[in-house]
């Protein structure tokens, strides 16, 4: 759409300082509000709970959530309670599990691709499994509990003078996320 515009993406779970690197803009999921930055909200990203039929068929299937503790749980490091998976049940009631797992990753698609390839069950975005669970190789696990949720925030130093290709890639992502279901 914009051939003049020139992007260097840089790809990472952890959460850049824009000032110090040089950055124009970020997006950012994760449910902090930074005051010194300009934030604009895309979208809402849902977690889901899933696993690979391979791995279901040897363990077994979790019904409730304290099962999540017979079972080995992959991971995510930059999570803020990594060691414990919130889960609430219909009348919002938190269910906090302690879990155990045998990898432990900071990076969502490593640990995709670990359950896919049956290691564990994994509590990810469900941006992040969609193509896994639509196609079969991951089946979401105790849907009736609801999973922690994030905003998608676009997020840029604020300046005295706006700058035309920061602003046409913000309408340009703010407009391709509206009506998605993350």
């Amino acid at each position: 759409m914009y051939p003049e515009i020139e992007i260097e993406l840089m790809l990472s779970d952890r959460l850049a300082n824009l000032a110090e690197e040089g950055l124009d803009i970020a997006v950012r999921i994760s449910n902090r509000h930074d005051q010194a930055l300009s934030t604009r909200f895309l979208t809402h990203s849902r977690t889901v709970i899933c696993a690979a039929p391979s791995y279901l068929n040897q363990l077994g299937m979790p019904k409730i959530p304290i099962d999540l503790t017979k079972h080995n749980c992959l991971r995510y490091t930059s999570a803020e309670h990594g060691h414990d998976w919130v889960l609430r049940d219909a009348d919002g009631k938190a269910h906090r599990v302690p879990i155990k797992g045998s990898l432990s990753c900071n990076n969502g698609d490593a640990l995709v691709a670990a359950a896919v390839a049956g290691t564990g069950l994994v509590l990810q975005p469900y941006f992040l499994v969609a193509d896994e669970l639509a196609d079969g190789r991951l089946v979401q696990l105790l849907s009736s509990y609801k999973t922690k949720q994030f905003s998608v925030q676009l997020v840029t130093i604020p300046t005295a003078r706006p700058r035309a290709d920061i602003a046409k890639l913000s309408d340009f992502l703010f407009e391709a996320m509206r009506p998605a279901k993350y």
